[in-house]
């Protein structure tokens, strides 16, 4: 404050901090509510709609929304459409379990999507032509969005039996060298349709 717009008592004057501080205890008057006209609600909402943001965050700051329960859903249907791998000889029957989370992130008006789940599958493989047909369960480790490099397929057989173990251990190699691509590619799927929501 200029020494011209001072008070000449020595005061801060009324629009100060100091004012306010002095006058009521310390508090500063609350501000009065507006309510917004229709036009300005429809604005503020075309705004937001413009930048993925929601109505009460139009100048897209920062905004975080969940999207795990749709990611989860979304990678089950993905998952079960993995048949016919290596040749016809392996298939995914089922996601068993997935643990994680999704999340949408608005960060000054840019949205950035990322994921983080571990996976666990049913699988069936043929080891060998005319082999009988082997199943079992695999995990996925590090199936996230950061590092898709990272992730790592881990699969076991259901119920071993000493006298197939060629064939299981056949099996297993074959079932890890046909998923970790495929779910690559399930990865990448996702975080697409996760960038377009």
């Amino acid at each position: 404050m200029s020494d011209a717009a001072k008070p000449a008592d020595g005061s801060k004057g009324e629009l100060s901090y100091h004012y306010w501080h002095g006058k009521g205890g310390g508090n500063a008057p609350v501000p009065e509510p507006k309510k917004l006209t229709e036009e300005e609600k429809a604005e503020l909402e075309r705004q937001a709609a413009s930048n993925g943001a929601s109505a009460w965050n139009a100048a897209g700051t920062f905004e975080e929304r969940n999207a795990t329960s749709w990611a989860k859903g979304r990678l089950g249907e993905l998952v079960k459409g993995l048949e016919g791998l290596a040749g016809g000889d392996v298939s995914v029957l089922d996601l068993n379990s997935c643990e994680g989370e999704a999340n949408i992130f608005l960060v000054r008006g840019k949205k950035r999507c990322g994921f983080d789940f571990e996976l666990q599958l049913a699988w069936k493989a043929l080891p060998a032509p005319g082999a009988i047909e082997i199943r079992g369960h695999c995990k996925v480790l590090n199936f996230c969005s950061d590092d898709p490099d990272e992730l790592e397929v881990v699969p076991e057989v259901g119920h071993k039996q000493p006298e197939r173990a060629a064939d299981e251990a056949a099996a297993v190699k074959k079932v890890k060298a046909a998923l970790t691509p495929a779910l690559c590619k399930v990865l990448t799927q996702l975080l697409e349709e996760l960038k377009a929501k």
